[in-house]
């Protein structure tokens, strides 16, 4: 970081969130075993608890990229970030991904379970005040 940054930032407080985002922001354009090895790495707990989970993370965040970007057609990148996974999906005639009711439920209980279980974990690591019932933290004091 230089020190113009330092200096424009004004405030200790401020430079570290400053920091923070800069740090989220590239992990978001790696792939997601970065961030499976960062968050440990930095905090001491391992953010998909099993590999089943980290799987699923794996399939619906591409099938997210599928339907935002290729109009739901499996194309390389799905297949090259998918390969060592067995994709629990259908893919139709013309290459799209048939998302079924059951797959869409299962991910979705998934990933709710994934953050909920982080947000208690690290709530209770770093004794951080909590935001409701389900011990979702407060990320600005």
């Amino acid at each position: 970081m230089d020190v113009a940054t330092i200096i424009e930032v004004g405030n200790y407080q401020e430079l570290v969130w400053h920091i923070v985002e800069k740090k989220v922001r590239e992990l978001s354009y790696k792939p997601l075993s970065e961030l499976r090895k960062f968050i440990p790495s930095r905090t001491g707990i391992d953010i998909f608890p099993n590999e089943d989970v980290f799987e699923t993370t794996i399939v619906a965040s591409e099938v997210r990229n599928l339907i935002a970007h290729n109009d739901c057609v499996a194309n390389e990148v799905f297949s090259s970030r998918t390969k060592k996974i067995a994709v629990p999906l259908e893919i139709s005639s013309t290459g799209r991904v048939i998302i079924d009711d059951e797959w869409l439920r299962r991910a979705s209980y998934t990933l709710d379970s994934l953050v909920f279980r982080f947000d208690e974990l690290a709530s209770h690591k770093f004794n951080l005040r909590t935001l409701n019932r389900m011990t979702a933290f407060l990320a600005r004091v």
